[in-house]
């Protein structure tokens, strides 16, 4: 019989136990392939928005902020070495109205003889009128519109009407946020009221073109102010977004995986705890050290092979979940999931590698164990403790992870730094912390067993002393989940309260009109004309209608979005100051100085009287910071701008938000005005307590959804505490078999073992309560080197509570499956057991 054989042999014996270890590695996994499918799907999604047409390579010349420019060089770029073809575009956001309501919808304007059979149309017929235009498949079907019918178009030169000629195939530029509205360039023009202007021109590559070489030449043909790049930069501001949300699941990832390897470490060591004779038996027929242990590692890397299969196929189907989380966070319906191979290269590595890594010291220790006392009957021996230089590793971890949470809390680390050291920090910490617990794990027993649990409690806490290092590890994977529930609950509650505290801070309009609604990066925002304000006033009676638009822009190397909006200059200011006072403030917004986000200041190192350079379409322009304001748009990596300031050094294409105000009493008559006036002209209308109840609703979502991944910590912690108990009632068979003989009933024994499990939870219960607190506290403080000011930190006593039951339901449901099996042996057969 070869090892391979063997090995798989020994795996196959314990059915149970390998489930437990295998769902231990997929669960660990299936959040890594989760998270980063739905990551990068959801940056591929945004990307498309700036892709060439019909998905061409192709790079990009643009201007600041994505303002208009004269194309007059375009056709000299043609004759460039490397240079198919210039396409000079207009693009740009709008809504599209039909019987379903409005929708956002990218404008691709284009010379028709550019479109060819890189926009195949599925019905209908090519571009050929000046009114025509071509609609995506996917967002015509959502409209309820077909070929021939007319489409009513918002856009910020006013409201127009197109001919529907056609519907396009959802290939290349086409699969993108919102679907696309491919028109003739004059008539994009006219829609935004750029005449004989364009928003970007597309370089389309030869075939063998070297990209970087044709990137130099056109940038020496451009005039000042232009840059050409790589199409992308509409998923920029995007990316920022999402920042926070991929930071938020990399952690999640890091502790599922972290969990996953103590399981394993576990479960390993319980198996050569039961194998000892057999290994022993081994060594005496020949095998040699290195044999058994190359036998031990392969059956882990089995484990994790089998166990990274499992994982992928499961993320996969979590990403589902994940991605319509994200396109919910986003306010947007994102495409379908796109698999790549990363994700599955990465669970390829650490599945296989965290098994293996995870195995490595019990089966060095199982194949240096003296042999002939391997040989000998172990019966009511105490395990070998762990090693003293094991706990010692674990403090050192908790030393080198603490060393780097007081720089990341003190802001020692530059910002980039911070960002990408916060994950393998945290996992540092709560490693430590499991490693380090065998060394607590007798006075925490004897401060756990001091809870009155009767002959039950005093039977289990002798079988967890006689195995200190099984039940330190496994009160190690218990207190992870703990201290993951508890800070990342801490986190998650505060970011919550103090979202919805900004909300009632900075949005006081009574009602909010849109010509469709954006998504949550304002990137598919839609410009209406800034007239309409005084028509919404005039035909509404309304006592103010201010006006409010989402510009892209770049300060440094950093996308952010500036927020040009009408500061009244009286009553409260709508914003959400940290630094500089209320009149101050409005003082300077009135003489054109802007208002920093918290995450933005702390990346450029802005304080209230410092200077921002802002790349404009005019060229660099400085602005004096008049103070900083707490802001989650765009991550916080936004501005605010007076409009009026705004209209003369930026290129605003029109207003996104008219913010309505209703005077004293005159509310419901203004609302009933707003939806006739609204529902006329194919308008969005919704009141302030609708806006509030979405943002409610959508945090609830996420919030519900953050919560059951965190619960994946507590089933992982299950599969361990299963493992641990199952190896004692097989350790305890012939004592259970004596104490049945001298009287126990089955449920006495039951009891047994549902109070080992209650024991093991309160050995976890004050580290993983401390720990909890300390990492909540670790990521209060240390993301702020990238998001702002933090959030301020409070003690929540429910997450503690919540998450403290959490824990006890998880380890009272691991028991009953040993409970029940120790409950069930039979008396004459325990007592033979040996």
């Amino acid at each position: 019989m070869s090892l391979w054989t063997y090995s798989v042999r020994e795996t196959l014996r314990r059915p149970g136990r390998t489930l437990l270890t295998l769902l231990g590695i997929a669960v660990g996994l299936a959040v890594v392939v989760a998270t980063r499918l739905t990551i990068d799907s959801a940056h591929r999604a945004y990307r498309d928005l700036s892709g060439g047409v019909g998905g061409r390579a192709a790079l990009e010349v643009t201007a600041p902020g994505l303002a208009a420019f004269d194309g007059e060089f375009a056709p000299a770029l043609a004759a460039l070495p490397g240079v198919r073809t210039v396409i000079p575009r207009v693009q740009g956001m709008a809504a599209v109205s039909a019987g379903r309501g409005s929708a956002p919808v990218r404008v691709l304007g284009i010379d028709p003889a550019c479109a060819g059979p890189d926009l195949p149309v599925r019905a209908g017929r090519p571009l050929d009128g000046a009114n025509d235009a071509l609609l995506e498949a996917d967002q015509a079907r959502a409209l309820d519109l077909e070929p021939g019918m007319t489409v009513h178009v918002w856009a910020p030169a006013g409201s127009a009407e197109l001919h529907l000629a056609g519907i396009l195939e959802p290939r290349g530029a086409a699969t993108t946020l919102g679907g696309v509205l491919v028109v003739p360039l004059n008539c994009a023009r006219r829609l935004f009221a750029l005449p004989g202007r364009v928003t970007s021109v597309e370089v389309v590559l030869a075939d063998g073109a070297d990209t970087a070489t044709v990137l130099a030449a056109v940038t020496r043909r451009l005039p000042p102010g232009l840059s050409v790049q790589p199409p992308g930069r509409h998923g920029e501001l995007a990316g920022t977004t999402l920042e926070a949300t991929e930071q938020g699941l990399a952690y999640l990832s890091a502790v599922a995986l972290t969990a996953a390897a103590f399981v394993i470490l576990n479960t390993f060591l319980l198996s050569l705890g039961e194998r000892r004779r057999q290994l022993a038996i081994l060594r005496a027929t020949g095998a040699t050290r290195g044999q058994v242990t190359r036998l031990l590692l392969r059956e882990a890397l089995l484990f994790g092979m089998a166990g990274t299969v499992i994982g992928c196929v499961a993320g996969v189907a979590l990403a589902g979940t994940l991605l319509r989380l994200v396109g919910q966070f986003l306010a947007t319906d994102l495409p379908g999931l796109r698999l790549t191979v990363g994700p599955f290269l990465l669970a390829g590595l650490l599945g296989p590698g965290t098994a293996v890594a995870a195995a490595l010291w019990p089966a060095w220790r199982a194949a240096h164990r003296p042999l002939l006392q391997e040989l000998l009957p172990r019966r009511g021996r105490p395990e070998d403790p762990l090693p003293f230089r094991v706990c010692v590793a674990g403090l050192l971890l908790l030393v080198v992870g603490g060393a780097l949470s007081v720089a990341l809390c003190r802001d020692w680390l530059p910002s980039s730094a911070g960002q990408v050291l916060l994950t393998p920090t945290l996992v540092l910490l709560l490693a430590g912390g499991v490693l380090s617990l065998p060394l607590l794990a007798a006075p925490l027993l004897r401060l756990a067993a001091s809870v009155p649990l009767g002959v039950a409690g005093t039977l289990a806490g002798q079988q967890l002393g006689r195995q200190r290092t099984r039940t330190g590890l496994t009160a190690g994977v218990l207190f992870l989940a703990l201290a993951v529930a508890i800070g990342f609950g801490h986190t998650l509650r505060g970011i919550v309260r103090d979202l919805r505290h900004w909300y009632h801070r900075c949005v006081v309009a009574d009602f909010i009109v849109r010509g469709s609604m954006p998504d949550t990066s304002f990137a598919l925002a839609t410009a209406l004309p800034e007239a309409l304000a005084g028509e919404v006033a005039a035909a509404c009676a309304a006592a103010g209608v201010d006006r409010m638009s989402f510009l892209p822009g770049r300060a440094g190397d950093l996308p952010i979005l500036v927020l040009a909006r009408t500061f009244a200059p009286t009553g409260p200011l709508p914003l959400d100051l940290r630094e500089g006072d209320t009149e101050a403030v409005r003082r300077g917004l009135a003489r054109g100085e802007v208002v920093v986000g918290t995450a933005l200041a702390e990346r450029l190192r802005l304080h209230r009287g410092d200077t921002l350079t802002l790349a404009t379409p005019h060229g660099p322009r400085e602005f004096r910071v008049a103070g900083t304001a707490t802001e989650y748009v765009a991550g916080g990596l936004a501005l605010y701008l007076d409009w009026d300031t705004a209209r003369q050094r930026l290129d605003v294409p029109g207003v996104h938000v008219f913010l309505v105000h209703a005077s004293p009493g005159g509310r419901g008559e203004l609302a009933a005005a707003l939806k006739r006036f609204c529902a006329d002209r194919h308008l969005v209308l919704q009141s302030n307590a609708e806006l509030g109840g979405l943002i409610d609703g959508l945090l609830g979502r996420v919030a519900g959804v953050l919560w059951a991944l965190l619960a994946l910590a507590f089933v992982v912690a299950s599969l361990g505490i299963v493992n641990t108990l199952t190896m004692n009632v097989h350790d305890q068979t012939r004592e259970f078999g004596v104490l049945r003989a001298l009287g126990l009933n089955r449920g006495q024994l039951y009891r047994i073992v549902v109070a080992q499990a209650v024991l093991v939870w309160g050995v976890s219960l004050l580290p993983g309560v401390l720990g909890g607190v300390a990492l909540a506290y670790v990521i209060n403080r240390g993301t702020a080197a990238w998001t702002g000011p933090p959030v301020a930190f409070h003690l929540d006593g429910l997450v503690a509570a919540v998450s403290c039951g959490l824990a006890l339901v998880t380890a009272l449901v691991a028991a009953l499956i040993p409970a029940r099996r120790a409950a069930r042996l039979l008396t004459v057969r325990a007592l033979q057991h040996s």
